[in-house]
C-alpha cells in the first residue's frame, strides 16, 4: 500500500553502511571488518553467551539449521503444493519437521539417507497435512481481514505451524466486552469460505486460537531513531537505516516505512548529506521504504558499532525455528538470542500490515526501527517493532518484492 508520493515532504533514509568516496572506503577508527568466518564465529559466541549453552552445541545447531533450511527450500520448489508445514526446533536442538499433504513421496524418504547433517534421525517427515503452506498463510491473513470487517482495529494474526492453528492476538481497552471465540470463528469462517475453495475453505474451532490482551496502546510498538547510522528529519535524529540496495531509481537504502519525514543521513564522522524518498510499502507486503542518495552504497553493514561486515547473501530459505540477530544504534547492542516463531504475521493498528516475521524475544529499544536483522553475513530483515515480549521484522525477500529493489551482496 502506497501512502505517499513525491509531492509529499520527502521521506529519506540511509544505510547501515558508510559510503565510498573517490579515495576509497570510509571506516571509523577502531572499527573491525569481519569476514564471513569471523562473523559466524562472533554470532555463535554471542548466542552461546546469551543462552548459557556451550559454543560447540550452538555451532552444531546452527550448522544443522543452515543445512535444513536449504533442504526444505529445495523440497518446497519440487513439491510446491504438497508441503503443509516446515519448521526447525530452536537451538540447541538439531531437528527439523516437514509435513506433506497426503503421503510422503517415496523418493524423498530414500533421498534423505546419506545426507550428512540430515538423516532420518533429525529430519521428521510426515504426511496427512490438510492444506499447503500457501493456503495456511492465506487463511491467517483472511482471519485478520474478517476481524477488520467486524470493526476490530488492534490485533495480529498468523499461522502456527507447530500447533497447526491460526492464532489471533486481540488487544482491547480495559472494561471492553470480550468477544467469544465462537463469534470470531464465525466471522473467520464466512470470510475464508467466500475466498477459498476445497479443504482450505474449512476452519473449525480446533484450528483457531484467540488470545485477548487487555490494555491501551498499539498491539505492536514501532521503534524509531537510529540503527546503522543516524537518519535525520531536518536536522533531528529520528530513525534507523537498513540495507543498501539497487533499484529502479538508482542505488540507495531501505528502512521501515513507518519512519516519516527523513531527509538526511549522518555519518559517524559528522558528515551529513541528503537523501531522496522513492517508494514505500506499508501494507500487505510489510513495512519498508526505499531512498536514494548521491553516494555509493556499499554491500556492507554494521553488526555492532565497532564491526563492519560484508553482505554475502540474503535469507531466502526456511527461517521458522532459526536463530537470528538484530543490531540497532539506539540500543547499541547486538543480540542473537532470537528464534523465529512465526512468519506471515498480519497486524492491524491504524494501518493493515502483513508479511512480518516474529521472534520469541525483545532486545531493541525506541530508535532501532529500520535496522537490519541478520546472521553472520546474511541479511534477514528490516526491523519494525515489538509487542508483549516479541519482536517483528519484514523479511528481506518481501522487502525486495514490495519495492522492486535488490539488496546488494558481495
Amino acid at each position: 500500500m502506497k501512502i505517499r508520493n513525491l509531492s509529499v515532504p520527502v521521506l529519506l533514509i540511509v544505510s547501515l553502511l558508510f559510503v565510498t568516496t573517490a579515495f576509497g572506503r570510509q571506516i571509523e577508527p577502531d572499527v573491525v571488518r569481519q569476514d564471513e568466518s569471523a562473523a559466524q564465529a562472533a554470532d555463535i559466541a554471542l548466542l552461546a553467551s546469551e543462552t548459557g549453552l556451550p559454543v560447540e552445541s550452538v555451532e552444531d545447531a546452527i550448522a544443522f539449521q543452515q543445512a535444513f533450511a536449504k533442504y526444505a527450500d529445495e523440497l518446497i520448489i519440487r513439491f510446491p503444493d504438497q508441503i503443509s508445514v516446515a519448521w526447525m526446533e530452536p537451538v540447541p536442538n538439531t531437528r527439523g519437521h516437514i509435513q506433506f499433504t497426503g503421503e510422503v513421496p517415496s523418493e524423498v524418504i530414500s533421498e534423505l539417507k546419506g545426507q550428512g547433517l540430515l538423516d532420518a534421525n533429525n529430519v521428521v517427515l510426515t504426511g496427512g497435512g490438510m492444506i499447503s503452506m500457501a493456503d495456511h498463510a492465506r487463511r491467517a491473513e483472511l482471519a485478520g481481514k474478517a476481524l477488520v470487517d467486524e470493526g476490530y482495529r488492534n490485533f495480529l494474526t498468523f499461522f502456527d505451524p507447530i500447533d497447526k492453528v491460526i492464532r489471533i492476538e486481540l488487544k482491547l481497552p480495559e472494561g471492553t466486552a470480550q468477544p467469544s471465540k465462537l463469534d470470531v470463528l464465525g466471522a473467520v469462517q464466512n470470510r475464508v469460505r467466500a475466498q477459498l475453495q476445497g479443504r482450505a475453505a474449512t476452519v473449525d474451532a480446533s484450528g483457531l486460537e484467540l488470545t485477548v490482551i487487555t490494555g491501551s496502546g498499539p498491539i505492536i510498538t514501532n521503534h524509531h531513531s537510529r540503527g546503522g547510522n543516524w537518519l535525520r528529519d531536518d536536522g533531528v535524529r529520528e530513525c534507523t537505516s537498513g540495507w543498501s540496495v539497487s533499484g529502479p531509481n538508482g542505488d540507495g537504502i531501505i528502512t521501515a516505512a513507518h519512519c516519516g519525514g527523513l531527509n538526511q543521513f549522518e555519518q559517524a564522522d559528522g558528515l551529513v548529506y541528503g537523501t531522496t524518498y522513492r517508494d514505500q510499502e506499508w501494507g500487505d507486503l510489510g513495512d519498508v521504504e526505499y531512498h536514494t542518495t548521491f553516494h555509493v552504497e556499499l554491500a556492507e553493514f554494521y553488526a555492532t558499532s565497532s564491526s563492519i561486515r560484508d553482505v554475502n547473501s540474503i535469507k531466502t530459505s526456511t527461517m521458522l525455528g532459526g536463530s537470528v540477530c538484530v543490531y540497532g544504534r539506539s540500543s547499541n547492542s547486538r543480540n542473537c538470542n532470537h528464534t523465529v516463531e512465526a512468519v506471515g504475521v498480519c497486524v492491524q493498528w491504524v494501518l493493515w500490515v502483513c508479511n512480518l516475521a516474529r521472534t520469541d524475544n525483545v532486545s531493541t529499544i525506541g530508535g532501532d526501527s529500520g535496522g537490519g536483522w541478520s546472521w553472520g553475513t546474511e541479511a534477514w530483515g528490516v526491523h519494525k517493532g515489538i509487542a508483549n515480549g516479541k519482536s517483528y521484522f519484514t523479511p528481506v525477500t518481501g522487502a525486495q518484492a514490495a519495492l522492486n529493489v535488490t539488496i546488494k551482496t558481495k
